[in-house]
């Protein structure tokens, strides 16, 4: 007879970091995470589906939270690459059938995948586009694009399982099952890419395709992606109408050639979310939101620019009811109905080019609608003269989505200047040149310059009613921010170490089911407070990734840095309070603020060693703070959150304020960065103090005397000297800017008395980089902590 008993079943996949990392557009990286997600929830929904009351899930409990707004789990990925299930009353039989069922569902995920992708590139209309009849390897005149889909997206991921008898204490089998998992992930199956897809162009020449020009790690599409996008071009037009519009790529950019794992990053909705989503109760509004978020995801420059382009179009409504204002406006500045038709024009135009987003998020975008719509309503009402207004009325209707490039003059002037250029080199060709390309660049270019005029004298009558100056705001470099953050010592804590377990409490299968829904109450609540806050204006200038577990990656405009740190650290502590002892439910984070034009694959390798630093340097409960500029150099800032009772979120808050306020020489950051190089000694910095000398009842002191000080006073000493020079104190504030320096000092001395590993001179350039952040936090208005109380 079997025996049957209860078993415990954690099942994962990989890899995740290459497949996420892998992106060129910010659109790709948010489908490679989503996804993901996706598959975990897809995968564990068949598993109850099948089994029923059979299994128990343990870990997420991700579908406990946020019922009332399924916004959140839908729109963020909020599930894990992995579950915990209790199987009960099984034999182990059912139990192997459990495992299959598993690894088949999670299979055939990527079947159909695969065909959804096959689908939508209508190869039926590409046939002669592909193997070359000659191909040497004497493979089978086939698409070459098929086989090749099959062996990327088929071969890629890996699913692992491991499942154990539920018999003695859960804590041990719990062990037990996290190594028997790991043991498995250790062997992977290798397969090499086969290199034997080969593709003929329009010169009926043969060629082996490259590297992927999104992630290159994989070949791209054996197809001529020139002859492709052409091919669909001319499809766009003749389905205009019709059913199958759909089917077809209609965002690979010029030059782009993708692999089949980047093109479905590229077209999820399409190749297999849409179908899904769609069989959802969920209303049309929700439906249409995950498909924009796809689609439409906002650029690093939209990012970069959130605030500013929200500001702008705030003090527009402010002129519009206010009628001293608008007097005084409409003596310089445009008038509000040109400018919005004047818009519409551009969106018309340039709506394939970028010139559309759909919004940083969801409430970023129901208050910039509600702004602009009293406008747009005027504007209809009150057509210039000149005007197509049927031609333009359905994109005045979505003005407020331009996109914020689009609203920067230096931009449209490099735009124009980028255009003119290639209608001259069009022109050379005399009568070889395509009339229809010199018509649509002349229209292009005409409507871009008027538009440039209408944009400057919009933001000479802003500076005249308002005194702000918004075209320099827009023009400003653009810079996003990353933040990564998650939980520390997750490991430890699940396998029941009593330092960290609150008094009272051991690691059983109930502790691990309440620990499991309040790391999805903390990820739910702390990602709708980051885009959605109950502070400031209600508008988050960010848009969240992923926020599941104890995991929080979002992108940020650089006014949310302070105020997401602190969230992401507080929320967690709060969450966490009775299972977790307080001083223990710490998170650490990396954040990345990066130049819009860097690439987005490096920035997020960045912010994932960002975070890493923070763990190593600073012995967790701590982030790091990299700036990175266009050229790639590179500043970074770490620290514990608080050292005892020190806030270092608190001094880089007002250090933020105090630059705002032209308090802090611009050159402060690199003055400290050039006495560190200058005046500390290498040579004596370098004596580490040996630990089998310390006093066992007082270690750090005993390290401060074995350890030679001389590079530390100095150290001291020129700090004191450059925030003297450095930092301005007036009358009226100077007792401010004392108790600041003395703050300074006091957060140089808690460094060095928490982080022995790090030299003199380590830390004098850390805190150069304070200030480096601080200033830069400044220049984009940064939200301060004192401004969020008020």
């Amino acid at each position: 007879m079997t025996t049957k008993t209860d078993w415990l079943l954690i099942f994962t996949f990989s890899p995740v970091q290459g497949f996420i990392s892998g992106a060129k557009k910010t659109r790709d990286l948010y489908a490679g995470s989503y996804f993901l997600s996706f598959l975990t929830r897809r995968v564990l929904e068949e598993l109850k589906n099948q089994f029923g009351e059979k299994v128990e899930v343990i870990y997420p409990q991700a579908d406990k939270v946020g019922k009332d707004d399924p916004y959140w789990g839908t729109i963020v990925g909020n599930y894990p690459n992995r579950f915990v299930v209790k199987v009960k009353n099984s034999t182990t039989e059912e139990v192997k059938e459990i495992v299959k069922t598993l690894k088949e569902t999670f299979k055939t995920q990527f079947t159909e995948l695969a065909n959804n992708l096959k689908n939508i590139l209508v190869w039926e209309n590409l046939k002669n586009l592909h193997r070359c009849p000659e191909n040497t390897h004497n493979v089978e005149n086939l698409s070459a694009g098929m086989d090749q889909i099959d062996q990327q997206i088929g071969g890629y991921f890996q699913s692992f399982v491991a499942a154990v008898p539920l018999k003695g204490e859960y804590g041990e089998v719990y062990d037990i099952a996290e190594r028997t998992l790991g043991g498995r992930k250790s062997w992977r199956r290798y397969e090499g890419e086969i290199d034997r897809n080969v593709y003929k162009t329009k010169d009926n020449a043969c060629y082996f395709p490259d590297g992927c020009t999104s992630c290159g790690e994989h070949l791209h599409l054996a197809i001529d992606w020139k002859t492709f996008k052409k091919h669909l071009k001319q499809l766009k037009k003749q389905q205009k109408t019709s059913k199958d519009a759909d089917k077809e790529i209609t965002s690979v950019g010029e030059g782009e050639k993708l692999c089949a794992l980047c093109l479905v990053k590229r077209e999820l909705y399409k190749v297999r979310l849409g179908d899904y989503i769609n069989g959802l109760s969920f209303d049309e509004e929700l439906k249409n939101e995950l498909k924009q978020a796809i689609e439409r995801f906002p650029s690093t420059h939209d990012i970069a620019l959130a605030k500013e382009k929200f500001e702008l179009f705030e003090r527009l409504k402010e002129i519009y009811t206010d009628e001293e204002k608008l007097k005084i406006y409409s003596q310089e500045g445009e008038p509000i109905e040109f400018f919005i038709w004047s818009l519409a024009k551009v969106i018309n135009i340039f709506k394939d080019e970028g010139a559309l987003s759909y919004g940083i998020n969801r409430i970023y975008r129901k208050k910039i609608e509600e702004l602009l719509k009293p406008l747009i309503e005027f504007a209809e009402k009150k057509p210039p003269e000149g005007i197509d207004v049927e031609k333009y009325k359905e994109d005045a209707k979505v003005a407020w989505q331009i996109s914020a490039e689009y609203l920067s003059t230096d931009f449209v002037e490099r735009l124009i200047k980028t255009l003119e250029e290639i209608k001259k080199e069009e022109e050379t060709k005399k009568e070889n040149s395509d009339k229809n390309l010199l018509k649509e660049l002349e229209e292009k270019i005409n409507a871009l310059k008027e538009w440039l005029i209408t944009l400057k004298n919009l933001y000479r009558g802003l500076k005249e009613a308002t005194g702000e100056d918004f075209e320099s705001k827009l023009n400003k470099t653009p810079y996003f921010a990353m933040v990564y953050s998650d939980g520390d010592n997750i490991g430890k804590i699940l396998g029941g170490d009593f330092e960290f377990l609150e008094e009272g409490k051991t690691f059983s299968e109930e502790f691990h089911k309440e620990f499991s829904k309040k790391l999805s109450e903390y990820a739910y609540e702390t990602a709708k407070e980051v885009e959605e806050p109950t502070d400031t204006k209600g508008v988050g200038f960010a848009r969240v990734i992923y926020a599941g577990g104890d995991d929080l990656f979002a992108f940020l405009h650089p006014s949310e840095v302070i105020r997401t740190l602190k969230l992401t650290s507080e929320n967690y502590k709060k969450h966490l309070q009775g299972i977790i002892k307080k001083e223990k439910a710490t998170t650490s984070a990396g954040l990345v603020i990066g130049h819009a034009k860097v690439s987005l694959k490096y920035l997020h390798k960045k912010t994932k060693e960002a975070e890493g630093e923070a763990k190593k340097n600073f012995g967790r409960n701590a982030f790091v703070i990299k700036v990175i500029s266009r050229s790639g150099e590179e500043s970074s800032f770490g620290a514990k959150y608080s050292y005892g009772e020190f806030k270092t979120l608190d001094l880089l808050s007002k250090a933020v304020e105090l630059y705002k306020n032209n308090k802090i020489s611009s050159k402060l950051p690199y003055a400290l960065r050039e006495i560190a190089d200058r005046f500390i000694p290498d040579e004596v910095e370098n004596q580490k103090p040996k630990e089998k000398e310390c006093e066992p009842q007082n270690p750090c002191k005993e390290k401060e005397e074995i350890a030679d000080p001389l590079p530390f006073k100095i150290a001291l000493t020129l700090l004191r000297r450059e925030l003297n020079r450095k930092i301005d104190a007036s009358q009226e504030d100077k007792e401010k800017i004392e108790n600041f320096k003395r703050e300074v000092e006091k957060f140089f001395q808690l460094q060095r008395n928490t982080h022995p590993n790090l030299t003199a001179k380590e830390l004098l350039k850390n805190l150069a980089a304070m200030f480096y952040v601080a200033r830069t936090l400044a220049e984009r208005e940064a939200f301060t902590l004192s401004e969020e109380k008020k």
